[in-house]
């Protein structure tokens, strides 16, 4: 689920409405921002989940379940996500940030269990924090579009954004695991709860942009 999922409830097409006010750069900026870092989130763990769990004693297909269990979060967003356009849009956010945020730290402990109890508190937690980012991924592009008034710009800057993030999160999780490592610490659990807390961040942003009141109104010409 590259491209994330616009309510038609919530959005309209820029034709119909156009947006009444202008754009704050700063607040567009902060946007992209965000759209970057869920785009690092996302990939994170990727180099760094199937080697450690086969050091953990699972086989190789057994990691890869845990693997699969992000993209198959999509299936079940399609379903819930019309039943969460009613929420509060802070509850929302603060809700599936929190989630995502536990099911990404619960790696800290996961990893001291035996194989077949991590394998399937695993793969319920991947499918946990997948479920949540794709449904703050869709939240963004909510809040985005209400922005801009513009869903093909909207469209260009998330691709742009998100695929950066995307390019550059399985090196950095990389990167932190190792470095995690020779520091002495459990480099892939402390990588894991890593991506949670840059979602907490991301989650306070969106918050803020969300709350942030309409600019002035365009001057209408005379």
């Amino acid at each position: 689920l590259t491209t994330p999922l616009i309510s038609a409830s919530e959005n309209s097409s820029p034709s119909s409405h156009p947006p009444l006010s202008s754009p704050s750069t700063c607040k567009t900026s902060l946007l992209c921002i965000v759209c970057f870092f869920l785009g690092i989130t996302q990939t994170l763990p990727l180099a760094i989940l199937i080697p450690e769990s086969l050091d953990l004693g699972l086989s190789t297909g057994s990691a890869s379940l845990i693997v699969a269990a992000w993209p198959a979060a999509s299936l079940l967003v399609l379903v819930i996500q019309p039943l969460l356009n009613k929420i509060n849009s802070i509850l929302y956010l603060l809700l599936f940030g929190l989630l995502y945020t536990l099911s990404s730290c619960s790696f800290y402990l996961l990893v001291t269990l035996p194989p077949h109890s991590y394998l399937i508190l695993a793969i319920l937690a991947r499918l946990t924090s997948g479920t949540c980012l794709f449904l703050l991924n869709n939240k963004t592009a909510v809040i985005l579009t209400s922005h801009l008034g513009d869903v093909d710009k909207v469209s260009s800057l998330w691709e742009v954004f998100n695929s950066a993030g995307q390019a550059g999160g399985a090196y950095v999780g990389s990167w932190l695991c190792g470095w995690f490592q020779g520091m002495g610490g459990r480099g892939f659990p402390l990588t894991m709860c890593t991506g949670g807390g840059v979602l907490v961040v991301v989650v306070v942003v969106l918050v803020l942009c969300d709350t942030t009141p309409q600019d002035t109104p365009r001057d209408t010409p005379r």
